[in-house]
């Protein structure tokens, strides 16, 4: 695992105030998302009908699930990847992880995965399974790394969970 000091983060809001004003996390998260699962061979959607479509799917998906970003702890806005998350029952529903291509093959992804281990048993689930409903870059390269399943339909049967 990579010795590039790092730590995870919620994502950040929207900063008016600032002088350029800061643009949140999500807005990068939407967008990177939407472009890299595009790329996707597991997205069914091909042409102007993927945006229209899979815009309303991420939006939903993020207004309801945990987001873990990871970033250097010096420099928080110089971000490494993300997460996107749920728990249900004795699961963990994970919708999309990221780590930018600079980053690739560190150990972040596996880093970021162990973190939400963690934070689902502080919430009582030990031994989660992981659920995975989209297949990105990163996929690849965790697939033999973690124990897991694929459900796409998950990412539409999920309600937020308090």
């Amino acid at each position: 695992m990579s010795q590039i000091p790092k730590m995870l983060r919620p994502p950040r809001k929207p900063d008016l105030t600032c002088d350029p004003p800061k643009k949140g996390d999500l807005s990068f998260i939407y967008n990177s998302w939407l472009e890299s699962y595009k790329e996707s061979p597991d997205n069914p959607i091909k042409g102007e009908a993927y945006y229209d479509y899979h815009k309303m799917l991420i939006i939903s998906i993020l207004e309801r699930s945990y987001i873990s970003i990871l970033c250097d702890p010096t420099d928080q806005d110089t971000i490494f990847g993300y997460a996107v998350y749920e728990f249900k029952d004795d699961s963990i529903v994970l919708h999309w992880i990221q780590v930018k291509y600079t980053f690739k093959r560190l150990g972040f992804a596996t880093f970021i995965i162990d973190s939400i281990k963690d934070l689902a048993e502080s919430k009582g689930i030990f031994n989660p399974i992981i659920t995975i409903t989209a297949r990105g870059l990163a996929y690849k390269h965790l697939k033999d790394k973690i124990k897991h399943i694929y459900k796409p339909k998950m990412a539409f049967k999920l309600k937020e969970i308090q």
